[in-house]
């Protein structure tokens, strides 16, 4: 009976020192790849306190992810073609941070952001110099 005891007292002590504070969400791929491919497009830019958002659509930058761990990053006039920039990208979720995306591009320097808030249909990322926001890929409309 005394090892019981002590056993649930210990087991309460360790659950009552996890805090809402100390845990960190898991963001599921499905929100971010579908499973698959997701097209994300870059619907606000802002860098250095100044907004870079093309405001033509046709302009404006895309992100298709996939479920690989990879990207392709292109215009979105040239969505479907082999054009732009690829690379790989990577949530982690660090001890002093919130969740970090990294791209990490083919031929330059990595760009890593916090992630300030993902649902289905957009992300918002942030760092020092830079803010995104990125929505998905809407399907055309039909009459």
């Amino acid at each position: 009976m005394k090892y019981i005891l002590c056993i649930a007292l210990f087991s309460f002590s360790f659950i009552g020192c996890i805090n809402d504070g100390s845990l960190k969400p898991v963001i599921p791929n499905n929100i971010i790849n579908a499973n698959s491919a997701k097209t994300w497009v870059k619907t606000v830019h802002i860098e250095n306190g100044v907004n870079k958002t093309p405001l033509m659509k046709e302009l404006r930058t895309t992100f298709t992810l996939y479920e690989n761990g990879t990207f392709r990053e292109q215009k979105y006039a040239h969505i479907g073609s082999n054009l732009g920039k690829k690379g790989s990208y990577s949530l982690a979720i660090p001890t002093l941070t919130d969740t970090v995306f990294t791209f990490f591009y083919s031929n330059s320097e990595p760009i890593s952001f916090e992630v300030k808030y993902i649902d289905l249909e957009e992300i918002r990322l942030t760092n020092d110099s830079m803010s995104w926001t990125l929505e998905t890929l809407k399907p055309p409309k039909l009459k």
